[in-house]
């Protein structure tokens, strides 16, 4: 029995939204895109990682209830933070990255942008 290849993700951000980009095995794939004018609202949380914790950006489209993620690991996540201002008027105030960090290992979700929905209602994809 051999060992999983290894799977990595980048982000891609473009003038018209951002996808996710899946490599498995050498071979790269769009797990899905998000496109700017389509997002009803960005929320962002943390994952407890046992010995640090990964923030998360979700967004909802229009008619949807899934939040489609991006991580701060993941290559394009500062290219993806410099987009969100300028592609959201109205974008969560900067400091909202550095009051995630605080109290380490909670969630800590948070609508960032757009009208917030019942987290209990959606869904987490991230790939």
């Amino acid at each position: 029995m051999g060992q999983n290849p290894p799977i990595s993700a980048r982000i891609v951000v473009t003038p018209e939204g951002w996808s996710k980009h899946i490599t498995r095995a050498g071979k790269e794939a769009v797990a899905f895109t998000v496109r700017w004018k389509d997002i009803a609202e960005v929320v962002a949380w943390k994952d407890d990682q046992l010995i640090t914790d990964c923030i998360n950006l979700g967004f909802r489209v229009r008619g949807g209830s899934e939040f489609l993620a991006a991580d701060e690991e993941e290559d394009g996540w500062v290219e993806l933070m410099e987009a969100l201002p300028r592609e959201l008027p109205g974008f969560a105030r900067p400091e909202w990255y550095l009051e995630m960090m605080t109290p380490a290992f909670e969630t800590g979700w948070t609508t960032l942008w757009g009208e917030a929905s019942d987290p209990s209602q959606g869904s987490v994809r991230r790939a």
